[in-house]
């Protein structure tokens, strides 16, 4: 992460929190406990989606001073003495997906580096593609080094966020998809009344 990538986290994840939006993150460093601390500090709600069993969870020195009982969610797909694995912070990023009506990336590297090494970040936004929900990408031109990944999935499919003013963009996108969602579920409500008809 960059410096200017982490200050884009910490305030659009405030900015989120403010508008009542839950922020869901994976408790990482970087723009994970960047994205948790912004909206914490903005006095609203966060879920942490551990790579690891609860067991293994300890606070961090910079969330001591936030009220957890109050303002953090945290939560576990693995056995609750599970260590941390990459492999497992691959899968925990499925989930932290499928808990969320929208995904955010910040800054991403290309699919794989040089090395070989696949990017968490860039493999999180492909998932949120394949779900069919919105991933929202900082445009690389707010960032000092445009990031190769960014570029990629914009092209695939990626909504160009504006990093200061990008959570309006969210709220927004995600208000106009619930409006949507209702219709949707309303339209077909009496074709499931008369299937349940049918059942009897």
């Amino acid at each position: 992460m960059s410096s200017k990538g982490i200050l884009i986290a910490r305030k659009l994840a405030g900015d989120l929190a403010r508008s009542g939006i839950n922020v869901v993150s994976g408790y990482a460093k970087g723009v994970d406990s960047e994205a948790h601390l912004g909206a914490l500090e903005a006095e609203g709600t966060t879920t942490i989606v551990l790579p690891y069993g609860i067991k293994e969870l300890h606070q961090k020195k910079m969330f001591k001073e936030f009220d957890w009982k109050r303002d953090v969610l945290a939560v576990s797909q693995f056995d609750p003495s599970v260590k941390w694995l990459a492999s497992n912070a691959m899968i925990r990023n499925k989930l932290v997906c499928a808990i969320s009506k929208a995904v955010v990336v910040i800054e991403s590297g290309p699919e794989r580096d040089t090395q070989g090494k696949m990017s968490g970040t860039f493999n999180t936004g492909i998932t949120t593609l394949k779900m069919g929900l919105p991933l929202f990408v900082v445009k690389p031109s707010c960032l000092d080094n445009p990031p190769n990944g960014n570029v990629s999935l914009i092209e695939l499919g990626g909504i160009g966020l504006d990093g200061a003013n990008g959570a309006e963009q969210i709220v927004e996108h995600i208000s106009n998809k619930s409006v949507e969602s209702t219709s949707i579920a309303k339209k077909h409500h009496g074709d499931q009344l008369s299937l349940e008809e049918c059942w009897k």
